[in-house]
């Protein structure tokens, strides 16, 4: 019984790494799919000028990705099968102190380990492949204060959530998912709402837009759909990298546009006029609220999933630990939910891009122009050396957004129907 017991740890172990084989298998496919031959056939509709540039920067990339996913694969199977984690836990066992503390310890101690390990993979990325193909500004400062901040948030972020669910279940019994459902989706409704006020500062500086000729169109835009915005920021994203981009962030009467300085100084009026206008479809066709109850459904049953998994007491000795809450919080959230999640992924991907497809027709019908529209995504495309041919499959599992030939095919399939009818 005991070994049987132990094989089926084994056995959800190694699906957590098939798991991650898939994806690196999914990256391993999009490397193959990068070539001349593949670019030709895509020519007119995504002209480039030098595509063994976009090649080259493309698969440094994935290449990096993939060998940091196998060298993240080796860790966790080895920390595992040697109990290392179940040794680190057994330590935190003896301390005396809250239930909620040991288990911030355990998972601290656990993503630790696997932050120290990606770090030679970020300076990689950032410091050599970003640097050579001429995007990444950022200086040894600014990237470690980044650092320092993000694992900030993230620790506290962390804290509250096992905080809250540890006294859940300590004050409510069986019931506790459903209290710790709510707490975790008011956060993330709460973190929404002061992100722009609060977090975002922290990274970047943020000015009205002095553009008093581009402000009154943007204005003009926003009059017509009805959409309430308190302000247009400008961030400096200069000052880390040259790849450019524009996003709604805030919540209620916190909505704001942040456009960055990289993107205002590649890309004209009409342009970035159009991005708005797709920006402000998502809004329109309320993608963000349906998004964001999707996210709290997810939440609702990972938290239900993981009450039914903790009145499992044999789940404890198939991988090796103490029989404890924290122990069973450890295994339900690094084991069994990443397991689970990629059928969440299943769901919301195509969700994600038919939003995609609907945003860009809202963009189409309000501008009238979907020409600019469709150069401005290729322009993107071109000055972020985007890859415009990802494989099917990976795009099928891992895009939000439809690869780029496609949403260019469907602007121009839509254009027709539009102009038919006037």
């Amino acid at each position: 019984m005991e070994d049987s017991l132990q094989q089926s740890g084994y056995l959800f172990i190694f699906l957590v790494i098939i798991v991650n084989l898939f994806e690196i298998f999914l990256e391993f496919l999009n490397l193959r799919n990068l070539s001349i031959k593949n670019l030709e056939k895509i020519k007119e509709i995504f002209p480039i000028d030098n595509p063994i540039s976009l090649i080259k920067y493309q698969k440094s990339k994935i290449a990096l990705q993939m060998v940091k996913g196998i060298v993240e694969i080796l860790v966790f199977f080895y920390l595992f099968s040697t109990n290392i984690i179940q040794s680190i836990s057994t330590e935190i066992y003896k301390l005396h102190t809250f239930e909620f503390l040991k288990s911030f310890m355990l998972f601290v101690s656990f993503y630790t380990i696997f932050k120290v390990i990606e770090l030679p993979f970020v300076i990689i990325d950032t410091f050599y492949i970003e640097k050579i193909f001429g995007f990444s500004k950022i200086t040894k400062k600014l990237f470690l204060k980044d650092i320092f901040l993000q694992t900030i948030i993230g620790l506290v972020i962390l804290f509250l959530i096992l905080f809250a669910i540890t006294t859940f279940i300590h004050l409510t019994g069986a019931f506790w998912w459903i209290y710790a459902s709510f707490f975790i989706i008011l956060l993330n409704f709460f973190i929404l709402y002061i992100y722009p006020i609060f977090i975002a500062p922290l990274f970047n500086k943020f000015t009205s837009l002095s553009d008093t000729e581009l402000e009154s169109k943007i204005k003009e835009i926003l009059e017509k759909t009805g959409f309430f915005l308190e302000n247009v920021f400008v961030m400096d994203a200069s000052k880390r990298s040259t790849h450019s981009n524009a996003f709604f962030t805030g919540f209620g009467k916190k909505k704001r546009l942040v456009l960055f300085d990289t993107f205002l100084q590649n890309h004209n009026h009409p342009e970035i006029i159009s991005v708005l206008c797709h920006e402000l479809g998502h809004f329109k066709h309320k993608h963000i609220f349906k998004m964001f109850l999707f996210n709290a459904g997810a939440i609702i049953l990972a938290m239900f999933i993981s009450a039914k998994l903790l009145q499992l007491n044999y789940i404890y000795f198939m991988f090796g630990f103490k029989n404890s809450l924290y122990n069973g919080l450890f295994i339900v959230f690094t084991i069994f939910l990443p397991i689970g999640s990629i059928i969440l992924k299943l769901i919301f991907m195509p969700i994600s891009r038919a939003n995609e497809y609907q945003a860009d027709e809202f963009a189409i019908n309000l501008t009238k122009d979907p020409e600019t529209f469709k150069n401005t995504l290729i322009k993107l495309y071109k000055d972020n050396l985007s890859n415009p041919i990802p494989h099917p499959l990976y795009v099928f599992f891992n895009y939000s957004h439809p690869p780029l030939i496609e949403r260019i095919k469907h602007i121009l399939k839509y254009s027709e129907k539009v102009i038919s009818k006037t």
